[in-house]
């Protein structure tokens, strides 16, 4: 029952300050619920069951599994006997044996063990719907060869299951669209073949390459960041407006080339540029 509580359960409920606490039941007797913990628990509180103990045991312990149909079909040839395992996607599995086996004594018997042993599927990923079997002349099959073949029709079938196989899913159709910005300047970061075919291909026109790929690139804009130096060195004029230095601010790369450090304190961006 979804509204009974019961030992092992989960509980839990708003404190006064608002906090979720949690806690677990002990014992369960008549209407009474004795939890391990009962602080914060007053009149009036509104309690959550927020683990069912009896239901993740039901789920724990069922048995529930997804199997695929197939279905056993015996016929009697002139060439031997043909033992076929087909699926309901039409894949079949065949297996011939000699027609020089001896007849069984007993018809009934050997049919019946001929049919069950043929239908136990076990821990494969089939079930067995009907077993079809239809012959002249009943033959005497040990179990262990009845078994050898149900083993080898089911691993025949799940190869040509395998080979069969084509997904449902086709290729992923791309809308392109035009480019927002249609004239592309040096942030556009275009560098090779691939991102020039990109924007080409959404209709922007591209003005200039990418700063790596030029040779004049004096007094040139290479970065905005929201990250400022002066506010990771305690001198933000608008956090520290007594502390003042002299400016500009030079950065130096690895290959000791130059950049002009700039600041626009009104919209909390700093700019990187190029020195002429």
């Amino acid at each position: 029952n979804s509204n009974v509580l019961n030992t092992g359960d989960g509980i839990c409920f708003f404190n006064e300050n608002k906090e979720l606490i949690g806690t677990n039941i002990n014992k369960t007797e008549n209407n009474l619920i004795f939890p391990n913990d009962i602080k914060g628990i007053k009149p009036g509180v509104k309690i959550y069951r927020n683990y069912n103990k009896d239901f993740d045991d039901k789920l724990l312990n069922a048995d529930i599994t997804r199997k695929i149909p197939a279905k056993i079909k015996v016929r009697q040839t002139i060439a031997g006997y043909f033992f076929c395992l087909f699926d309901n996607d039409n894949n079949c599995a065949v297996i011939m044996i000699s027609q020089n086996i001896e007849k069984a004594l007993n018809e009934e018997k050997s049919l019946n063990t001929l049919k069950v042993q043929l239908s136990k599927m076990g821990n494969t990923e089939f079930y067995i719907e009907t077993a079809d079997i239809k012959l002249k002349q009943i033959p005497y099959l040990k179990v262990s060869k009845i078994n050898e073949i149900r083993r080898a029709l089911t691993e025949k079938l799940r190869k040509i299951r395998k080979k069969n196989y084509k997904s449902k899913y086709g290729k992923q159709k791309i809308n392109v669209i035009d480019y927002p910005i249609k004239n592309l300047n040096c942030k556009a970061n275009i560098l090779n073949d691939k991102s020039m075919q990109f924007y080409k291909k959404r209709n922007a026109q591209i003005g200039e390459y990418a700063l790596e790929s030029q040779e004049n690139i004096c007094n040139r804009e290479v970065m905005v960041s929201k990250y400022c130096i002066k506010n990771q060195l305690g001198i933000c004029p608008k956090q520290n407006p007594v502390k003042k230095y002299k400016e500009p601010f030079i950065l130096n790369d690895e290959f000791n080339k130059e950049y002009l450090v700039e600041f626009n304190c009104k919209d909390c961006v700093m700019k990187i540029k190029t020195k002429n």
